[in-house]
């Protein structure tokens, strides 16, 4: 039966099912239920079917009463699967509206009582076949739609989602489903509190979650998906970070592999990773794991310094602000003795750029500098007298020199 043909026959079941007594009705809801989710309904694009299709869970709600809560679950299912139909803006609505129909008629306060009542069993129909998925494949938009709507729900169910997204998201899977999989990953980090981490039980999932998702789809691979990935990926950390859901033992474990992936973000073509790989950069300095020693640190500089040289502002001024975290990032104890050849390049290569030809750049430098004046001022206090009379303008030495005699 084609899709107007079906479309057809759901017109005259909606019929049906709301001209007859409601004691007609009950004894045939499953089996309604039942017709109305097999694939070749529940799963079209057909718009005028949909419709109908919508109409038929309206009617089978209102005819169900007490029963409701039996059929639930078919029901929500529906309602989920066209919700996330592609291209089908036009039918939110409806769909909210049939969702508000069905928890109201069981008596429940609002549509995430449904996702309370229903998302495990969702999710457990769903695992049998996630290895075959692409992001056309009708239970991939599903277990979209329900992770995108379930809300605190989801902190409940992470034994069973975290490894469904690990699969979708690794570099095997279809591109296009890893791209929509990983933005919707980044939706759910950086609303942790009220999604994943909703029940406080997200922290032994964070270290999978970077090393089986974030860090393999920060290698770099041709075309335009695969850059957007990496970009997803990496504001997908900054995420993580941000929200605080990496314990400190988990970044110390997870830095020798994530950090050099991070550096090497910084070369790549795409603007928006390099200024995101910058931001997560200043995020890793500014924890200070204990694996960030000072051998490490040192090893940095020559990378963080060469982005000042962007062809982006926008990288150059995040850039700065890693910068000013970096010279935070050394220890109280640091041998600025032992290290001194290492502090007069790291000083050198910020000097050139406080003679920088946008007046931006020269500001965001010289507090760059006041930070990093810490290592050793003496040094530093050389060095601007040794370019000073180099520079365009001798202002922003000037203006430093007076910060460094005020220390």
């Amino acid at each position: 039966v084609g899709p107007v043909q079906c479309a057809s026959c759901l017109t005259v079941l909606a019929g049906l099912v709301r001209g007859a007594r409601d004691e007609d009705v009950r004894p045939h809801l499953q089996a309604i239920t039942e017709c109305i989710a097999e694939p070749e309904v529940s799963q079209s694009a057909h718009l005028p079917l949909l419709q109908q299709l919508l109409a038929c869970v309206t009617a089978t709600t209102r005819a169900s009463g007490d029963a409701c809560r039996q059929h639930s679950l078919g029901l929500f299912s529906i309602l989920l699967r066209v919700g996330a139909t592609r291209n089908m803006e036009q039918l939110k609505p409806e769909v909210a509206s049939a969702l508000s129909l069905l928890y109201n008629t069981q008596g429940m306060e609002d549509v995430m009582e449904l996702y309370q009542a229903h998302s495990q069993d969702i999710v457990s129909g769903l695992k049998a076949g996630y290895t075959t998925w692409t992001v056309h494949s009708p239970d991939c938009t599903l277990f979209a739609s329900l992770l995108s709507g379930a809300g605190p729900v989801i902190g409940q169910l992470l034994d069973d989602v975290i490894p469904i997204l690990t699969f979708c998201l690794s570099p095997e899977s279809d591109p296009e489903m890893r791209l929509h999989f990983i933005t919707l990953l980044i939706r759910l980090l950086l609303d942790a509190p009220a999604t994943v981490d909703s029940q406080k039980l997200f922290s032994p999932f964070a270290l999978r979650v970077v090393s089986d998702i974030i860090i393999p789809n920060l290698v770099w691979r041709a075309g335009r998906t695969s850059a957007a990935i990496r970009t997803a990926a990496m504001t997908s950390l900054q995420a993580l970070l941000q929200g605080s859901l990496l314990a400190q033992d988990q970044l110390h474990q997870l830095l020798p592999d994530l950090l050099p992936k991070v550096v090497s973000s910084l070369d790549d073509d795409n603007q928006s990773t390099r200024v995101v790989s910058c931001k997560v950069l200043q995020l890793l300095l500014g924890n200070r794991p204990p694996s960030l020693d000072v051998d490490k640190l040192h090893s940095l500089y020559g990378d963080l310094l060469k982005r000042l040289d962007d062809s982006s502002d926008d990288v150059r001024i995040a850039m700065t602000r890693t910068l000013s975290t970096y010279a935070r990032a050394f220890p109280d104890d640091y041998d600025r003795d032992l290290y001194k050849a290492h502090i007069e390049a790291f000083y050198k290569g910020l000097l050139i750029h406080l003679d920088d030809p946008s007046g931006d750049i020269q500001e965001a430098v010289l507090l760059v500098l006041q930070q990093a004046a810490r290592l050793n001022s003496a040094i530093l206090q050389q060095q601007i007298e040794a370019v000073k009379h180099k520079h365009r303008t001798p202002r922003y030495c000037d203006e430093l020199l007076t910060f460094l005699e005020q220390l």
